[in-house]
């Protein structure tokens, strides 16, 4: 089940738009050309409300460059369940973005009632393999060592940051594939949630997946500030992995 198909997350995305603005300003950037991050936001308010008045302009969403704009696009035709799109989704599984191939994959899975790993596709990178580098911001020694063993298993780099403003020099130094960030930090005044805001609009880190792990119920607020993906402490190791390769693949 995607989290658009629970109402309680689907009504606390509604409020958060309806807090910086009218749906009459979001469904007015459902166009190709407007700011992307103000368009991947009212794409996620149209998967929220599931109004099949605006499934066209979501369809033509995915020519857009950006790939959040093209990721959120192929969740809300899913959620609208928009047949026509679905070969246009099918074809976002070849995309070279991580994030929109997984979206384009749950959506196409979604819209035949199958599991998610029944589209996964094989592709050839030329040259070496790199492995993926994840930046984990986190200031527990415990978590810290335990996560990064755990990726590190799954054949991933791993890079440390103990507080949100190393995290972002870091970032920007080391430009990594994912960045897995809590939400508090003893030793910092800037949320997790605030840092990603930050990072996802920096140009050289569009690319880049920001996952989270937390014990706040922070999931709405933390995609609509560009998160990707949002795991509750405790961690499920099974979910974690699962969905960190379904992201990189």
């Amino acid at each position: 089940m995607t989290s658009f198909q629970d109402p309680k997350f689907c009504k606390s995305i509604l409020d958060i738009a309806q807090a910086y603005g009218p749906y009459s300003f979001w469904t007015s950037n459902l166009v190709l050309g407007a700011n992307p991050d103000a368009t991947w936001r009212a794409v996620m308010v149209v998967a929220a409300l599931k109004d099949p008045l605006f499934a066209e302009p979501c369809r033509s969403l995915l020519k857009a460059t950006d790939s959040r704009v093209r990721a959120w696009a192929c969740t809300a035709l899913s959620e609208l369940n928009y047949r026509p799109a679905f070969a246009d989704i099918l074809a976002m599984i070849a995309s070279n973005s991580n994030r929109v191939r997984r979206h384009a994959r749950e959506a196409a899975a979604s819209m035949q009632g199958l599991p998610l790993r029944t589209h996964y596709v094989h592709r050839v990178i030329p040259g070496l393999h790199i492995p993926p580098l994840v930046l984990i911001s986190e200031d527990d020694p415990a978590i810290i060592r335990f996560n990064q063993r755990f990726i590190q298993r799954m054949g991933c780099q791993v890079e440390i940051a103990t507080s949100e403003e190393k995290t972002v020099e870091l970032a920007l130094h080391v430009f990594p594939q994912v960045i897995i960030t809590d939400n508090l930090k003893y030793n910092d005044c800037l949320s997790g949630l605030n840092m990603t805001w930050d990072l996802c609009r920096r140009k050289e880190l569009r690319e880049t997946l920001f996952f989270m792990l937390t014990v706040d119920e922070v999931e709405p607020m933390f995609l609509w500030g560009g998160g990707d993906a949002y795991f509750s402490k405790p961690l499920d190791l099974r979910k974690f992995g699962r969905i960190m390769e379904d992201y990189l693949l």
